[in-house]
């Protein structure tokens, strides 16, 4: 619901990766109107991009400001730290998201004006009415337990499951230092395919490729060569050019002998004029 009816599709994740941006003076379904525009992709290096699974907008703009780890499974958690650590662009990691926290983090002011305090409450809950999310229950911004309870809980690191991801993620940065394909500025070397039906993602970089299913049924995708993972999340099986994929599962794999997309062709440089 919300401005988040616009990344429904696996597509639209496809086409950032290739891309940049989302909307490129493509139709808003919540702005009512189209919006952005394209970037120049054959000048603009992919680290310009700063991207992120979470952050305090995304968090603190929802109703009761619970984090995505709240939302989805720890194997769902995994999924979306590889897809953007191992992207291209410049990734951020919100504080506590490295380990899954459980915290939330909520919209919290200390205005001194009741004028102004009041219009921020009014304000988010029209705002929340408009995602169809429900409002009796969100918390109000000037209450001082609304910032306490945004604190990180620390302790979590003892608990197992949190300390998986944690290990995971470093993992993932020193993948992503060890593959320089995974951080080639080059948007062409981009190359992304996905099935909404069937619930997965290909996402190709030089000679590494990402393969996510998203679905909570087992997924098949042919990638066209030979992959060798990585780094695994939950059930994967590679079959020759088959990768056999567990829901919620996905792998990050070296693929050396085959390219499942022709490179593209920079345009051929204007031939030089002389002067008269």
């Amino acid at each position: 619901s919300g401005y988040y009816a616009d990344f429904d599709s696996l597509a639209a994740l496809g086409k950032v990766y290739e891309s940049g941006f989302f909307h490129t003076a493509t139709r808003s379904s919540f702005r009512g109107r189209t919006h952005g525009h394209p970037i120049d992709t054959w000048r603009t290096p992919t680290w310009r991009l700063v991207v992120c699974s979470d952050n305090h907008d995304q968090i603190g703009n929802r109703a009761t400001g619970e984090r995505l780890s709240s939302k989805i499974t720890p194997a769902q958690q995994a999924i979306a730290a590889m897809l953007t650590l191992l992207s291209p662009f410049t990734p951020m990691i919100f504080m506590g998201e490295e380990w899954g926290a459980e915290t939330p983090w909520r919209f919290f002011t200390s205005h001194p004006e009741p004028e102004l305090a009041e219009m921020v409450r009014a304000g988010r809950l029209e705002e929340f009415s408009q995602m169809e999310w429900v409002t009796s229950d969100v918390p109000d911004p000037q209450d001082p337990r609304s910032f306490e309870v945004s604190r990180l809980d620390w302790s979590e690191l003892e608990k197992p499951s949190h300390a998986e991801l944690l290990d995971f993620t470093r993992r993932l940065i020193t993948i992503r230092r060890s593959y320089p394909d995974f951080t080639d500025p080059r948007f062409e070397e981009g190359r992304a395919l996905s099935n909404d039906e069937a619930g997965w993602l290909l996402l190709e970089r030089g000679d590494m490729v990402m393969v996510v299913n998203f679905a909570d049924h087992p997924t098949e995708v042919n990638v066209g060569r030979t992959v060798d993972p990585v780094i695994i999340i939950g059930q994967v099986e590679v079959a020759g050019d088959v990768v056999k994929l567990g829901p919620h599962s996905a792998t990050a794999a070296d693929a050396t002998q085959y390219r499942v997309f022709a490179p593209p062709r920079r345009p051929a440089a204007a031939e030089p004029r002389a002067r008269t």
